[in-house]
């Protein structure tokens, strides 16, 4: 579904929010409980403990913005219940009152089409502009705007966002469900044959140079990796000629972030700077299946290992080991990895479909362009 956007307006944040700072909790002050606690994290709806602390807790109806973090900066949440939000995080409390006449209930905050909605313009604007090192302090976020339907009168139109986009999320749920209820078999595989490898043994270790940062760069085709845990850990996508310094590194390597998640690069791409991302240029001529395979690997090896204070740097990256299938002469088994790969794809490949299909149906962000 295609949303017309021409006729919609641009509105400023802070005219449509209140906005506030999170307050920092540390893990030996947090108390055990059943609150949700709100980080720098870009999954989970932004929820990374429960806690029993209540003196500082926010209301449901609400949305919640990283602007800060590993790689989630930007990341926008509908909170639909109450939680403790951490001084990474911003609170969005509405200014605005819904009309009365959403299914017969009167709205004094978000309910989650809208918030859903206005949470995903948001997420659009602060991925696009801002990073690790440009974090989306509130003054900048105050002033920056969001697309939104209109009324007759220039106000926003509630009511079409909340007909059109139930509308989305429901053909998405679904698709959805299609997709939880889809028999794809697991493999359990024995690994007492495999090996053990020095990663500095498989791979050349590399560092970007240079300062590429996504609001400086025009838009293109080549992705910048920085340190996310989605989408391929794409930043963005920004031309060939980025920022005139910094190396376009090959199809075919594998990238790390800091804080062990990894990804194969199935094309030419950029990477952040300031050793937040690694670069794996293999050693051995290794196949995309392959590729795949030892991405996965990787990330559960080196995932729940590093965090912001001990990051996976080059250095300790080069001195890890993981577990590989091994040939009778002790080397990786490249041709078993790519076999395993493409057997698995082959398996996934109806449920991949129906996730694409639900990428096409669910517009929303592609429609607030």
């Amino acid at each position: 579904m295609k949303v017309d956007t021409s006729t919609w307006s641009e509105f400023r944040i802070g005219d449509l929010f209140e906005l506030y700072k999170g307050t920092r909790l540390t893990r030996a002050n947090m108390i055990e409980g059943n609150i949700r606690f709100v980080s720098a994290a870009n999954v989970n709806n932004g929820v990374t403990a429960y806690v029993g602390n209540n003196d500082r807790v926010h209301s449901e109806g609400t949305i919640t913005v990283c602007y800060n973090g590993n790689g989630g900066t930007g990341k926008a949440f509908y909170q639909d219940k109450p939680y403790w939000a951490s001084d990474d995080v911003h609170v969005l409390y509405p200014k605005f009152h819904l009309p009365n006449d959403f299914d017969g209930v009167e709205w004094t905050g978000l309910n989650s089409t809208v918030g859903l909605f206005l949470a995903t313009a948001i997420e659009k604007v602060g991925r696009q502009k801002y990073g690790f090192t440009d974090k989306w302090k509130l003054e900048c976020m105050r002033e920056d705007r969001i697309k939104l339907p209109v009324q007759n009168d220039g106000s926003p139109d509630w009511i079409y966002i909340q007909s059109t986009f139930s509308s989305i999320l429901k053909t998405s749920d679904n698709l959805i469900e299609s997709v939880s209820n889809a028999s794809i078999q697991k493999t359990t595989l024995d690994v007492s044959s495999w090996g053990i490898f020095q990663i500095g043994t498989l791979f050349d270790i590399r560092l970007a140079l240079g300062d590429m940062k996504p609001q400086h760069l025009e838009a293109g085709d080549i992705p910048l990796i920085s340190a996310g845990n989605e989408q391929n850990g794409v930043a963005m996508y920004c031309s060939r000629d980025g920022d005139g310094k910094s190396q376009l590194f090959p199809a075919g390597a594998i990238t790390v972030s800091m804080f062990g998640r990894a990804f194969y690069q199935p094309e030419p791409f950029f990477a952040v700077s300031h050793g937040r991302c690694n670069i794996l240029i293999p050693k051995y001529k290794i196949s995309e299946p392959s590729g795949l395979f030892v991405s996965c690997v990787l990330t559960k090896a080196l995932l729940n290992k590093y965090d912001y204070s001990t990051m996976c740097t080059a250095t300790r990256l080069s001195n890890e080991c993981i577990m590989l299938p091994q040939t009778d002469r002790g080397l990786p088994d490249w041709n078993y990895m790519d076999s395993f790969m493409d057997h698995t794809m082959r398996k996934a490949a109806p449920s991949i479909d129906r996730l694409v299909q639900i990428k096409m149906d669910n517009s929303i962000a592609r429609s607030i362009d």
